[in-house]
């Protein structure tokens, strides 16, 4: 319950998310200079999908409570519990 509550500071998620927004608005800049424009559209775009999805997995480990079905999960082991304990296995 105390790290389901505790709170994370949101100027560090939103320092790291405007970072790094800085960064791919400047990364087709940089590379208009050295690529043909299909291949620094590709890459910008790939580079986003791979660092946008690192920072959502960050902030689904930041709660993972509101990502994993922990209540339905802890009711599931709590049935196969109580139905081993009813009919337990003949050895």
């Amino acid at each position: 319950e105390r790290i389901f509550t505790s709170p994370i500071p949101p100027s560090m998620s939103r320092h790291g998310l405007r970072s790094m927004t800085l960064w791919m608005m400047a990364l087709p800049i940089v590379l208009s200079f050295s690529v043909p424009p299909i291949i620094n559209v590709a890459w910008t775009a790939a580079i986003a999908f791979i660092y946008l999805g690192i920072d959502e997995l960050g902030v689904q480990v930041e709660q993972p409570f509101r990502v994993i079905p922990m209540w339905q999960l802890c009711q599931l082991v709590q049935e196969d519990i109580l139905e081993f304990a009813l009919h337990p296995l003949e050895l």
